[in-house]
């Protein structure tokens, strides 16, 4: 699959990276961090403890986050641990909050259900986890061509990894 990119004024900008390049080790991320959330998943919570445990200011932003949506999206066996490890490194967590536009440093927020707005100064690095789209071009580039094509996984679109593996188990079972 590939990422879907953020949407806010300035997002095309040095500082502003997506989760799976800090993660891979090919963004630089500085030392007061902005973690966007809008995927809703476990992977900007774990990037943003990554990144505390190495000794980062990290404020957490996401659009919804009520509890039992975001509580039940996370796995059950790291929930706990790794909220823990998100308070004790004092991660501030904000709900219901998006990123408007990021100017260098200075990143403009609003909450989704007040509409309050506000400028976060200082941010040397936005990482950004958005969710993602399928790739399927190598399917497209291929179809006519194999008499026997399937797709699955992310080219079909995004998904876990559970899911992922069932469509290769259940499509090596028909094949």
């Amino acid at each position: 699959s590939v990422p879907l990119p953020l949407d806010a004024r300035g997002a095309d900008g040095p500082n502003v990276v997506e989760v799976k390049d800090v993660l891979s080790g090919k963004a630089q991320v500085g030392n007061n961090v902005l973690v966007v959330d809008y995927d809703h998943s476990t992977q900007a919570l774990t990037t943003a403890d990554f990144l505390a445990s190495q000794g980062k200011t990290v404020e957490f932003f996401c659009d919804e986050f009520t509890p039992g949506y975001r509580i039940d999206n996370i796995d059950s066996n790291i929930r706990w641990p790794l909220f823990q490890r998100l308070f004790r490194e004092q991660v501030k967590i904000n709900t219901h909050c998006v990123v408007k536009e990021i100017r260098g440093s200075e990143v403009g927020v609003a909450n989704t259900i007040t509409g309050e707005e506000r400028v976060i100064p200082g941010i040397d690095t936005v990482v950004y986890c958005c969710g993602d789209r399928e790739n399927n071009a190598l399917y497209l580039e291929l179809k006519g061509k194999v008499n026997d094509l399937r797709i699955i996984g992310d080219a079909a679109g995004p998904r876990k990894l559970v899911q992922a593996t069932a469509d290769g188990a259940r499509v090596g079972r028909e094949i």
